[in-house]
């Protein structure tokens, strides 16, 4: 589940942000801790059989956070979720890695695909943000210029 949907299923659950940072550390966490186990498993272990095996793991996963959060249940289920779906993730980004330097020369197709790849990184965060940011600004701006119109 993207972590920009899982903070607003969090917030709409719970409206604490105290527990959408424990959720998201829950996650981050054991990503980190599993990712150099990741690089040993996917250059002892077939790298696209990885990438099924932790797919799976993370689909499942989120299927469930799906579940607990359209039903409304106690945000303590989302913890182990989270943290089962930070190490799926921490087991499959080296292999995803190993994956595209084994390609060596890039096609114009996969450098395409990698540029938008960073591109929506970079700037989905900032969308987001300004998305955000507008309803909340626009009462303060209209305000603003009602204030002006009475001069």
């Amino acid at each position: 589940m993207s972590p920009v949907a899982l903070a607003f299923g969090v917030l709409e659950v719970t409206d604490s942000a105290a527990r959408l940072s424990a959720v998201t550390t829950a996650a981050l966490v054991p990503m980190v801790a599993t990712l150099l186990l990741g690089g040993g498993i996917a250059d002892r272990h077939r790298r696209d059989t990885v990438l099924c095996l932790t797919s799976l793991g993370a689909g499942l996963t989120q299927a469930v956070v799906a579940v607990v959060l359209l039903s409304h249940q106690h945000p303590a289920f989302l913890l182990p979720l989270s943290a089962l779906n930070g190490v799926c993730q921490g087991l499959t980004k080296p292999a995803l890695r190993g994956i595209v330097a084994n390609r060596g020369q890039l096609s114009t197709s996969d450098l395409a695909a990698v540029f938008g790849t960073a591109t929506v990184a970079v700037t989905g965060g900032a969308v987001a943000a300004v998305a955000m940011l507008v309803p909340l600004l626009l009462p303060s701006l209209r305000r603003i210029e009602i204030n002006r119109d009475r001069d």
